[in-house]
């Protein structure tokens, strides 16, 4: 099982390199990862762009919400500088050139539609158009914390599989994901045990965890026999595994 698990990289090698940009992201599949895990917003002019926060005040030079922001403005900034002066030149990726850069490799994704403190009205169609267009809908995983979105992604495509994401322990979280039609269900790590990732095989979820960074989390996961999982060190699961 553990050969063909699913390693995503939570917003790249983000420990080594500025988060959610090009450089951190290439370095992460050098280290091990087979899946990329990183944020989308949508800019004030409807362009899907790779972020972390609502706002762009702590990963790059400006300040203000992702969304006031048109995408010739946004790449106007630096999304390096932050971590360390050498990556000045570093820009906010669009979703659109993730795409472009993987749709010649195995390389999965796991998308996080950042819609849940701030609306994006047709953010779902934007992003699976755009996964239509490079023809990657069997590498994708589309996950948010708002389940009007994860309902939402079978009928737009029902080849793109939907990730339930949530916080803390709800009792029986994969009753809750098989309603909204979710196929791979995200809790975080301290919530899961070998009888919670039967119990959702059973439910015909995928498991795939987030939060597993450290030695003992890593180890528990794959004691647990999870599908996947969402870490901010893949060297550390891959050496791991191997």
């Amino acid at each position: 099982m553990q050969s063909n698990l699913m390693i995503f990289a939570h917003r790249g090698a983000a420990h080594l390199l500025p988060e959610n940009t090009l450089p951190a992201f290439r370095r992460a599949i050098q280290l091990g990862a087979n899946g990329l895990e990183f944020d989308v917003h949508l800019t004030k002019d409807g362009h899907p762009v790779v972020i972390h926060d609502e706002k762009v005040n702590r990963t790059t030079n400006g300040r203000g919400l992702v969304k006031r922001f048109t995408l010739k403005e946004l790449q106007q900034l630096s999304a390096g500088a932050w971590f360390h002066p050498r990556y000045s030149h570093i820009k906010i990726p669009t979703l659109e050139d993730i795409l472009k850069k993987v749709v010649h490799f195995p390389t999965l994704l796991n998308i996080e539609m950042k819609n849940t403190l701030i609306r994006y009205d047709g953010i779902e169609q934007t992003i699976i158009k755009l996964i239509q267009k490079y023809q990657l809908q069997q590498q994708v995983i589309l996950s948010s914390f708002n389940p009007k979105s994860i309902k939402k992604i079978a009928s737009l495509d029902d080849q793109i599989i939907g990730g339930f994401l949530y916080f803390g322990k709800l009792d029986e979280p994969w009753r809750m994901a098989s309603e909204l039609g979710a196929r791979v269900i995200h809790p975080p790590i301290n919530a899961i045990s070998r009888d919670f990732v039967t119990q959702s095989h059973e439910h015909g979820l995928l498991v795939c965890p987030y939060h597993v960074n450290h030695w003992r989390q890593i180890n528990l996961a794959l004691d647990c026999r999870v599908d996947g999982l969402i870490t901010q060190h893949p060297e550390r699961v891959r050496k791991f595994v191997e």
